[in-house]
């Protein structure tokens, strides 16, 4: 029999904690189970309702951390873990009873290492969007440098996750990392199918940071291409030209025409065409593109 070793990252979530784990406990399915949460250094009272709320349920691990964000959070899950599959969740995340059981199905059938669901921070109005079907992506290399992220309610074989290295520890918010970390050992598995939605608690979440997120966007795509210069040519330059293009939209949104004379915006006209581009320029533009970033985000 399979285990699926839940793995959630919790940073002051107090307040959503009772219905993530009944929610937890309530999934369906034939399968063995393990819960690892992970305290990011919270400074509400998560870990003692945490404690409290899991003194009787088999099978759970929690670990307590100092605040180094959800990328290390994951990793320090991942090196507990012990399952066949990790299903990744957020502190404050509902999980629907059949998601687990939908994603497990899903993966297996399509002979893939992961499988992913969908998250609603409205689930009463979105519902009407997801009506089940299942998307494959065989070239999952190219639909992740276009952008897709693995985050709450995804399935990833454990192996792979290891594999790979887990998250990457440099950028704070954990979820394109993975998907292009793993976009090169299996296809990706999208079940259109609503499988949790976000606690409504009045607090924050971290994908509401647009700053956060798109520094992050930005910088997994360049330490993935740094380490992985043997791919296609044709992907390189995908990811210069789409990274080039959103440095520019960031820079020109915070600094208005005068943009329109930086060389980020020359170098993202320059991209559109398709000059051969050798990988040294290709990294030297894009490691000079991060710098639009630095000083307005707030991750570690």
């Amino acid at each position: 029999m399979t285990t699926v070793s839940y793995i959630i990252t919790v940073y002051n979530k107090a307040p959503c904690l009772p219905e993530l784990v009944s929610s937890l406990l309530n999934q369906e399915g034939d399968f063995e189970r393990e819960y690892i949460f992970v305290d990011d250094g919270s400074t509400d009272d998560s870990l003692k309702i945490l404690q409290d709320l899991c003194a009787k349920i088999p099978n759970v691990t929690i670990v307590s951390q100092k605040n180094q964000g959800p990328s290390f959070a994951i990793n320090a899950g991942l090196a507990k873990a012990k399952g066949k599959w990790l299903y990744l969740a957020d502190g404050d995340d509902y999980i629907y009873p059949d998601a687990t059981k939908t994603l497990l199905d899903a993966a297996i059938i399509n002979d893939s290492l992961m499988a992913g669901g969908k998250h609603s921070n409205n689930p009463q109005k979105d519902a009407w969007r997801f009506d089940g079907s299942i998307t494959i992506y065989s070239n999952a290399l190219e639909k992740a440098l276009q952008f897709y992220t693995l985050g709450a309610g995804t399935l990833i074989d454990r192996e792979l996750m290891l594999r790979v290295g887990g998250c990457d520890e440099r950028v704070f918010v954990q979820d394109y990392s993975i998907a292009l970390r793993i976009s090169r050992y299996t296809k990706f598995v999208a079940v259109n199918k609503l499988t949790s939605h976000n606690i409504d608690s009045g607090q924050q979440r971290l994908s509401s940071n647009k700053t956060q997120e798109n520094h992050d966007t930005a910088a997994a795509r360049y330490f993935f291409l740094r380490e992985n210069m043997d791919i296609d040519y044709r992907y390189k330059y995908l990811v210069l030209q789409l990274f080039l293009r959103k440095a520019w939209k960031w820079y020109i949104k915070h600094n208005g025409l005068k943009a329109l004379w930086s060389k980020h915006f020359w170098r993202y006209i320059v991209s559109r065409f398709d000059f051969n581009f050798c990988d040294r320029t290709i990294m030297k533009w894009m490691e000079e593109g991060l710098g639009v970033y630095e000083g307005a985000r707030g991750g570690k």
